[in-house]
């Protein structure tokens, strides 16, 4: 199904960028930056020394990858779990809403304005 978990994983591998990663229903707990901040109490921005520890250590990975590489042949496997959640909403029913009908006269009344648009705009050619 185009609306489960298993095609939003897919295309999270297809489009890591734009597509995020479809976690299982209650699985995690999302936060903005301050909210990370307050709760763990480390600070959101890196200094320059971690900021280059960071780099050292990422090409120090690259160098030991190529060695590893030359060696055996690497096999990347991305992260995949067959688990499948659909993702479906259902409109609650008019009568669910408990407006007595309200919303129908609306929508009734928008379709009469428009049909009376609609006529306004012929008389005028």
């Amino acid at each position: 199904p185009l609306h489960g978990r298993l095609f939003m994983q897919w295309l999270h591998h297809a489009y890591p960028r734009e597509c995020p990663y479809p976690h299982l229903s209650g699985t995690s707990r999302p936060a903005t930056p301050e909210q990370w901040s307050r709760e763990t109490g480390l600070q959101i921005d890196a200094d320059a020394a971690t900021m280059r520890w960071h780099i050292s250590e990422a090409e120090a990975a690259g160098r030991a990858q190529q060695v590893n590489s030359s060696t055996a042949a690497a096999v990347e496997e991305l992260p995949w779990s067959a688990e499948e959640e659909l993702f479906v909403s259902r409109p609650v029913a008019l009568d669910e809403m408990g407006d007595g009908g309200k919303g129908q006269m609306a929508s009734a009344g928008r379709g009469i304005m428009m049909i009376a648009l609609a006529c306004s705009m012929s008389l005028t050619l």
